[in-house]
């Protein structure tokens, strides 16, 4: 049994019959939008609600559906708009209430991070932060290393790995850029005061894997040095013997 055919204990049983109807949507395997990514949404977004006081039906019902349209092969526009409205269908065909789907509706069209309006509400925040949150740390990089794979990224720019120059980021091409443009932004994002203690840990792991890699890359370097070192003492020592040769046959100058 894979864990997005497991009961959800968190949900309300109309977010249980919600999950029962689409989860067929998420059967094909994607790291990066797959269903275990809306299971973690799902489970953050309750976590928070919880402490925040948000409607954890409205949370729930949304971020189950937050990205029901991402995967579709006929997608055309954005696919937060397109689950907004499909959303509205499910929703009534499952009884919600009318308030409730409006709710609901507002905070998928509100979470994209590139092009979503201002979260108009707390349960619109909730989930906003429970998607975020799953972009970063661990995670966070697994999806977007899965990401970069799929579009076939180098690993990072050869000469300014870590953006310290004023070089233009290209985080289609580079996957380390990724972090510079995104997700070591998106912790001055978030709106409530979980999402942020949720994201602290995070941010200091990603942090913590850019020292680490900075490392590695000084040792590979040093490496590269080593070599190069060792290239040239080689060469003089030749040339020492051919000189001693040269002298030893009468030859040298």
């Amino acid at each position: 049994m894979t864990l997005y055919q497991t009961p959800l204990p968190f949900l309300h049983p109309l977010l249980q019959a919600l999950w029962d109807r689409i989860s067929t949507v998420f059967q094909a395997p994607s790291v990066v939008h797959g269903a275990d990514h809306v299971y973690r949404v799902a489970a953050v977004a309750d976590r928070i609600a919880i402490v925040e006081g948000a409607n954890r039906l409205i949370v729930g019902a949304a971020a189950l559906l937050h990205d029901i349209c991402r995967n579709d092969s006929d997608l055309v526009g954005c696919h937060a708009l397109a689950a907004a409205e499909k959303a509205r269908v499910l929703l009534a065909e499952l009884a919600f209430a009318q308030d409730q789907i409006e709710c609901v509706v507002c905070a998928i069209e509100a979470h994209r991070f590139s092009s979503g309006p201002e979260a108009p509400s707390l349960e619109a925040q909730v989930l906003q932060d429970a998607d975020r949150l799953d972009a970063i740390g661990a995670i966070g990089m697994l999806r977007a290393f899965a990401f970069g794979d799929e579009l076939t990224h180098s690993a990072y720019h050869p000469s300014d790995p870590f953006h310290r120059t004023e070089r233009p980021l290209d985080d289609m091409r580079y996957a380390i850029d990724h972090f510079y443009r995104k997700l070591l932004q998106i912790i001055d994002t978030l709106h409530t005061v979980e999402g942020r203690r949720i994201a602290r840990r995070r941010q200091e792991f990603m942090e913590a894997y850019l020292d680490a890699l900075e490392h590695d890359l000084a040792d590979a370097q040093l490496a590269d040095t080593q070599v190069a070192d060792t290239q040239v003492a080689d060469t003089q020592v030749a040339d020492t013997q051919v000189a001693d040769v040269r002298e030893l046959v009468g030859l040298g100058g």
